[in-house]
């Protein structure tokens, strides 16, 4: 089986829920077979979003990319809909923007594996394929 490129997540920087929720998504999205990238902030999620390829890009809202924007905001027309925008507020209005912007998924934070899974596949068309039928 050939490996699937990479998936960029980032998150706002708190000491303590930031680490075990991106130790989470980076454990779901491995298990899924891709390989997790994790930026330490907005800038430099950026920065590899400029260098080279990705999936899928899981950003949190909130976290500053360049000049004070919002880093999902900067990284949305390299991203496409191959972005994952992860909200822990519910934000009616951020949601219905983000999509409208034409972002794959919104995904809240705390997320669940199924969540993770169901926005990386909303992101990469992964699994869009149905599986072939199988002989019994």
């Amino acid at each position: 089986m050939t490996p699937h490129p990479s998936v960029l997540i980032t998150l706002r920087r708190d000491p303590v829920d930031d680490r075990d929720i991106r130790t989470r998504i980076a454990s779901w999205v491995r298990r899924l077979g891709f390989a997790p990238a994790v930026a330490h902030d907005g800038r430099e999620a950026l920065a590899w979003v400029r260098e080279r390829p990705f999936a899928a890009t899981f950003v949190e809202c909130g976290v500053e990319g360049e000049a004070g924007v919002e880093a999902w905001r900067v990284i949305q027309p390299h991203q496409g809909r191959r972005l994952v925008l992860m909200i822990r507020e519910p934000d009616r209005a951020i949601w219905f923007e983000a999509l409208g912007r034409g972002v794959g998924a919104v995904l809240p934070l705390p997320p669940a594996e199924r969540t993770v899974q169901a926005a990386l596949r909303a992101a990469t068309g992964w699994g869009d394929q149905p599986e072939p039928l199988r002989r019994f």
